[in-house]
């Protein structure tokens, strides 16, 4: 194979075989009290933005091994310091996984293969009046091979 042709393909693989993604936390209003929802984005969300993945907000839940939502141990959940997140673990529409601190913040699948390497990072935020999820957070930025995001 030509050194060129290998180098398109090396590339070719980086942009479809790894998929970027931020988690943000994101701050609403449910019928009388706030709600916390978990949100995944590509890039850092604009105000324009927010609206079209509503289909992707998951509630924050103490299992979510049946069901979808987000499950979060250690004092840095829901407003805290992500740093001291302990386990995050997400059942989302595009799959079933948890990040661990104590394992270096990779991101393991449900039957414990390293899918990703995550860091936390609260750097990102938004203040958007006029919709149903005005501020939002970061909490972590990840790589991953997963593709279905």
């Amino acid at each position: 194979m030509k050194p060129s042709t290998a180098l398109a393909l090396a590339a070719l693989c980086i942009k479809s075989c790894v998929a970027d993604f931020w988690i943000y936390e994101a701050g609403g209003f449910g019928d009388i009290v706030p709600v916390t929802y978990f949100r995944f984005y590509h890039n850092p969300p604009s105000c324009g933005d927010l609206g079209k993945n509503n289909k992707q907000n998951y509630l924050p839940y103490d299992d979510v091994s049946k069901t979808r939502g987000v499950a979060c141990d250690g004092n840095g959940c829901e407003g805290g310091n992500p740093n001291e997140i302990t386990r995050f673990e997400m059942n989302v529409d595009w799959g079933h996984y948890t990040i661990y601190k104590d394992r270096g913040w990779r991101m393991y699948d449900t039957k414990n293969n390293v899918v990703g390497q995550c860091r936390p990072d609260r750097s990102k935020s938004y203040y958007c009046v006029g919709n149903g999820l005005p501020d939002g957070a970061s909490v972590f930025y990840c790589t991953t091979s997963v593709d279905k995001f």
